[in-house]
């Protein structure tokens, strides 16, 4: 398998594209990620959506924010570990930057 791949080229099962990976932050705000079999991204919060590319690189999920472009000093790309065996249905929790969230991915877009 190739270290790094998109949905277009051989990969592991990624059963998140074309679904919704659905967190919700501790004080109950939901932040929406779609990710599309194009290579591209959507993720959409209380504050906006922002738009991107991702792909596959050694185990990880990688985010590249392209629209709007990051703040001044912050990272536009970020990865997620442990996204490759996720699947409809699937729950869990993670820390993010204001504690920990629950994750779980729905059907559909």
């Amino acid at each position: 398998m190739p270290s790094e791949c998109s949905w277009t080229l051989i990969c592991p099962p990624l059963e998140v594209v074309s679904n919704t990976v659905l967190l919700t932050t501790s004080n109950g705000g939901q932040i929406k990620v779609q990710l599309h079999s194009d290579g591209t991204y959507q993720t959409t919060t209380p504050q906006g959506a922002v738009k991107g590319t991702w792909k596959f690189d050694n185990g990880q999920l990688c985010y590249n924010q392209t629209d709007p472009a990051p703040a001044a000093g912050r990272p536009g790309q970020f990865c997620a570990p442990g996204m490759d065996g996720k699947k409809v249905g699937d729950t869990w929790t993670q820390q993010g930057p204001g504690g920990e969230m629950k994750g779980s991915v729905v059907a559909g877009q």
